[in-house]
């Protein structure tokens, strides 16, 4: 597969092998401390009581804000060279 989006794919960093030796914390308690935060932040996912939206539908609203927002900066973009 091709990627389209170069400033943010990179195949070969996707594809690296890490350390598992380097962190990208610089110190243990910053680590710790994260870990915290992810946990409840999946936690607080769990136990939210609202009904969960499909993959498709939040998808779909995704595109439909992205092409809105490209289609502004296209006018935004074609006024200025006027």
């Amino acid at each position: 597969m091709l990627c389209h989006r170069p400033n943010w794919c990179n195949l070969e960093a996707m594809n690296a092998v890490l350390s598992p030796i380097v962190s990208e914390f610089e110190t243990e308690e910053q680590a710790i401390s994260y870990d915290r935060w992810f946990r409840s932040q999946v936690q607080e996912a769990i136990d939210d009581p609202r009904p969960s939206i499909p993959h498709d539908q939040v998808m779909a609203e995704m595109r439909e804000i992205i092409a809105k927002k490209r289609a502004a900066r296209k006018i935004g973009v074609s006024s200025n060279l006027s």
